[in-house]
């Protein structure tokens, strides 16, 4: 919700959402509400029929998160990614889970052809320096970072200076 705020209010772009498993209600029925506050075309897998994507159109695709323990849903995700034509993966984490399970999912995210990663909650992170090691060594470009509450300004693409400052 934050990247989409950031597309609209700040950079001032019309991109549109594809929610890939959207026919398993899982909870995520938040994003299409958002998208229609914004005004954003929002297409739901499995719901409606998914539009082509021009080249020049800007334009998200969400999935549910999915269960490392079950290599079946990683395969079926992947699949879906590249029938898409979707080259550009981002990886979605929460700051406060622990070492151990950030190091299944960056390791796993290699399955999905993971090429970016993006850090939320960091506003509630006590110890932002575990996340270095995530940002310098995993092979993902960083994205962005997101914390706080405020959808268009707590967020920030400079993730070495906001990871010095809090480190420090």
């Amino acid at each position: 919700c934050k990247l989409l705020a950031q597309e609209v209010f700040i950079d001032r772009q019309q991109p549109c959402v594809i929610q890939l498993n959207g026919d398993q209600a899982k909870g995520q029925e938040a994003l299409g509400v958002f998208c229609e506050i914004l005004n954003i075309p929002f297409f739901q897998e499995g719901m409606q029929e998914i539009p082509e994507v021009l080249p020049q159109q800007r334009c998200f695709y969400d999935c549910e998160g999915i269960d490392f323990n079950h290599p079946e849903e990683i395969t079926q995700l992947n699949c879906k990614l590249n029938q898409q034509g979707i080259t550009t993966r981002v990886l979605v984490l929460n700051a406060l889970y622990d070492v151990s399970f950030l190091d299944l999912c960056f390791e796993q995210a290699a399955r999905l052809n993971a090429t970016h990663c993006v850090f939320t909650h960091l506003d509630e992170a006590i110890n932002v320096i575990k996340l270095w090691k995530y940002i310098l060594e995993s092979g993902l470009t960083p994205y962005f970072f997101s914390y706080g509450q405020n959808l268009t300004s707590d967020y920030t693409s400079q993730m070495f200076s906001f990871l010095i400052d809090k480190s420090l």
